[in-house]
């Protein structure tokens, strides 16, 4: 989660004099490039980050600074606290704790010593436990399944997975169309080839989609569409060699692509979850 690794950075920074880009990218498992654009994003925050280049050199913060003093007031930052620590009682994990310890200094974490805290969990643990974490999983991929979706959607070919008829993976470029985001998307190809032979067998598949850095990886199943009207408006011109009878040309053969699970890399981020984990969350 990006919010995270940028309160870390400056966790990191506030307790050492000086760090390289290397080690802040091996320590959170992320490309130096991401580091980069993770310090360009605080300065902008307003954030005071000083960089040298250079042997000894390196990205360092001014002597004293602490993420309390710099961006919150100290009642801000006791509601905070507060707010968190509520939070922890219902979260049965140690997300919360951890987030705690980034973003308060020690010093102002002695005065907090007899502050109010809201203890959630008498009334609400067993209710809330489950669907918090639902939210803050659906909420930290909600930018990521965006830019996934708007990949596969700048797709024209997209890499199909399938096993053979002696139990073989066999791997094929096929034409994509009409991509729903992550969700779903139509392959075209020929109804006497392998790929439809063995979509029409199981319909079990993966489907990668590849652009620069980013790689989206969905498992699901293939319908075979029958539908005249969808056949036709998958169909694009350039087919008619391959398909000289047009969209009714008994070879041309398309099937539906829909997604069970997704795995994907995408700017520096990685995400792994299935559909189902994005459903809307009913709070009763």
């Amino acid at each position: 989660m990006k919010i995270d690794r940028l309160l870390g950075i400056i966790n990191t920074l506030s307790r050492t004099e000086t760090v390289t880009a290397p080690e802040l990218a091996r320590q959170f498992e992320v490309s130096r490039r991401m580091i980069n654009r993770d310090i360009e994003a605080l300065c902008l925050a307003g954030i005071t980050i000083v960089t040298k280049q250079g042997a000894g050199g390196g990205i360092s913060v001014p002597d004293g600074y602490k993420l309390d003093r710099s961006l919150l007031k100290s009642g801000e930052l006791s509601d905070l606290i507060a707010a968190l620590k509520g939070l922890d009682s219902v979260c049965g994990n140690d997300d919360v704790r951890i987030l705690l310890n980034k973003i308060v200094s020690a010093d102002f974490g002695k005065s907090c010593g007899d502050m109010i805290q809201i203890d959630l969990a008498s009334f609400y643990k067993d209710s809330l436990s489950g669907k918090i974490g639902i939210i803050r999983r659906n909420k930290m991929n909600a930018e990521i399944i965006r830019k996934a979706g708007e990949l596969i959607e700048s797709c024209t070919e997209g890499y199909v997975a399938v096993v053979d008829e002696k139990g073989y993976p066999h791997v094929a470029t096929r034409s994509v169309r009409e991509a729903e985001g992550i969700y779903s998307c139509y392959f075209t190809t020929d109804r006497e080839g392998n790929l439809a032979k063995a979509i029409s067998r199981s319909g079990k598949a993966a489907v990668c989609f590849h652009k620069g850095n980013s790689n989206v990886s969905l498992t699901g199943d293939f319908e075979i569409v029958t539908d005249q009207k969808i056949k036709e408006s998958v169909w694009v011109d350039w087919f008619i060699n391959h398909y000289p009878g047009g969209p009714s040309d008994p070879v041309y053969f398309v099937a539906r692509f829909i997604t069970g699970s997704v795995s994907l890399w995408m700017d520096g981020e990685a995400a792994a979850f299935d559909i189902s984990e994005l459903e809307p969350l009913e709070l009763r």
